[in-house]
């Protein structure tokens, strides 16, 4: 009978160190699936000076290999979601607030260590007076109006090219520039474009925003 408990006892043991293991295991993956940050400066129109924060959502890539001149390169195709937040200043005029969702196609040439890509989203800007505002109400009279703003919706479309530190690794850090096309809807009862040039880095962070795992096909 001893034996035998003794037996059941080192099978528990040996499954439950299994489940221990197996959660390292996870946990270990998980440190490689943080979302990455991306920092850069936002120019709206390319000179009025602001910044702007983001991550990167990656749904799926598609690895594809090409040969050429008896060399091997591979291409990483890239389906992004990324959302930012961007605030800019238009001396003496305005102090502007941009929240934005896009989706974006990535190509990465991992052989070359670079990538670029084209994406598409929506946006919503809102606009602060900067000085003082006044506005008349419904009887005429005349009132300061503090932290007087104004929103418009504003999808954009944009281009974007960038360079990893390191080649066949998308872990490492990159710069990237990109150039934004703002629709600004509403403003003077017409539709405006709007331009800003980014200039920026991105980098995966060991802690943060965790997602589940990247889905890879070959082609």
């Amino acid at each position: 009978m001893l034996n035998r408990k003794a037996g059941k006892m080192k099978k528990y043991v040996i499954v439950l160190g299994l489940v221990m293991g197996s959660g390292v295991a996870i946990s270990q993956d998980d440190r490689q699936t943080v979302m990455p940050v991306s920092v850069s400066y936002f120019g709206n129109f390319a000179t009025h000076p602001g910044v702007k924060i983001g991550t990167e959502y990656h749904l799926k890539h598609i690895s594809v290999l090409k040969e050429k001149k008896r060399k091997t390169k591979e291409l990483l195709k890239s389906r992004i979601i990324v959302p930012s937040m961007s605030v800019y200043a238009h001396p003496q005029t305005k102090v502007g607030w941009l929240s934005a969702v896009d989706f974006e196609l990535r190509r990465n040439n991992l052989s070359k260590g670079r990538f670029w890509g084209v994406g598409a989203g929506l946006g919503y800007l809102r606009q602060f007076n900067v000085g003082e505002t006044y506005v008349v109400d419904e009887s005429g009279s005349v009132k300061k109006a503090p932290l007087a703003s104004k929103g418009y919706f504003s999808p954009q479309t944009y281009l974007t090219y960038g360079k990893y530190f390191g080649k066949n690794d998308m872990k490492n850090k990159a710069l990237y520039s990109r150039l934004n096309v703002h629709y600004i809807f509403g403003y003077n009862a017409a539709m405006v474009p709007d331009f800003s040039l980014e200039l920026g880095m991105i980098w995966n962070p060991k802690w943060g925003i965790r997602r589940s795992q990247i889905k890879k096909k070959s082609t």
